[in-house]
């Protein structure tokens, strides 16, 4: 079945590692009951998969995980927007049984969600034509008063550096002062920060030869987190910086509209 859907095999990956964590990695935890039941459900020939990458995943899934909840510790009123989220759980897993989500997804991932029982009163499932569409980001930058957070694990990592350049666009055109973006990357989406304003780094992406810069997205300072995200997020960005080629392991980024 997850052949016929519109997801990337990083997304397999990740699944697998969440769901066999317990066995695989026991001294990172059996995190993902969710993972399991949809691993159960998917013909996935784990035998082909190298385990240092479904470790790598695993590892940013909880520092991601971190930071979602990092952000409804701060905004218990918000509302979370995963982009092109796949095979993602992280909604079960982040649910403080208040906070309210949605997964944007193409059609045919987003229809499997909803035969799966997905949708609630707090989890909504929508389905896009393209991550660059301006119609969701309209319907939210409609509700300025809604302290939101762009979360994209895989999403963005695999569009081509046009269309994530055309995304962060539009999006730096149409979300709230306010609006918190978490993106994981590596080589295939090179975002990184640039130094040039005085005041606060601003997130830019090498495209073509030459560097796309937004300067309304402002990358969160370390020292804002609370302990133990700080050592978290900063021993993951440490390994990809050093090791990432060998480990497949992505950094994370998390910048703020302003």
């Amino acid at each position: 079945m997850s052949g016929s859907l519109s997801v990337h095999p990083d997304e397999i990956v990740a699944l697998v590692g969440r769901a066999r964590a317990a066995d695989m990695f026991p001294e990172l935890g059996d995190f993902d009951p969710r993972a399991q039941q949809m691993l159960a459900e998917l013909a996935i020939d784990e035998t082909t998969l190298d385990p240092r990458c479904v470790r790598a995943a695993v590892v940013r899934t909880l520092v991601i995980d971190g930071l979602v909840r990092d952000f409804f510790a701060r905004h218990p009123d918000g509302l979370a927007i995963g982009l092109y989220a796949g095979l993602c759980t992280r909604f079960f897993r982040v649910d403080n049984r208040a906070l309210r989500w949605v997964d944007v997804d193409p059609s045919d991932v987003a229809a499997f969600k909803v035969a799966q029982g997905w949708p609630s009163e707090r989890h909504w499932v929508a389905s896009a034509c393209s991550l660059t569409c301006t119609c969701w980001m309209d319907l939210l930058s409609a509700a300025p008063d809604v302290p939101t957070l762009l979360v994209s694990e895989n999403g963005l990592r695999h569009l081509p550096r046009r269309d994530v350049d055309l995304f962060l666009t539009r999006v730096s055109a149409r979300m709230p002062r306010g609006t918190e973006l978490v993106v994981a990357c590596d080589r295939a989406l090179p975002l990184r920060v640039s130094r040039t304003d005085a005041r606060r780094a601003r997130l830019e992406l090498a495209i073509d030869g030459a560097v796309a810069r937004y300067t309304r997205l402002a990358v969160v300072a370390p020292e804002e987190y609370p302990e133990p995200l700080e050592r978290q997020v900063g021993a993951l960005n440490d390994v990809s910086r050093h090791f990432g080629v060998a480990t497949s392991m992505p950094s994370v980024t998390h910048a703020r509209f302003v």
